[in-house]
């Protein structure tokens, strides 16, 4: 789901085969977690330029996942090409 005026995502549980389902994997053994979502973020025209952390993530009543866009941190490692 996304309230594009909230710039918000919201993510529901499902089962492992859902098609339109995105896994979610953990890394680094701890409590980080990767989702690779870019076409969701395409189909809702959603532009992620770099990796990003969501500094915090919610978890409403009703178990969705909530994802604000508007509170990120970049994490991507990349290096700056040299010209």
């Amino acid at each position: 789901m996304f309230d594009k005026r909230e710039s918000l995502i919201g993510l529901s549980p499902t089962h492992k085969d859902d098609p339109d389902g995105f896994e979610v994997k953990p890394k680094g053994g701890g409590q980080n977690y990767v989702i690779h979502i870019a076409p969701f973020c395409r189909h809702h025209n959603i532009l992620i330029e770099a990796t990003e952390r969501f500094a915090e993530p919610g978890l409403r009543p009703e178990g969705f996942l909530t994802l604000d866009l508007k509170n990120t941190i970049n994490v991507s490692h990349r290096r700056k090409r040299r010209l």
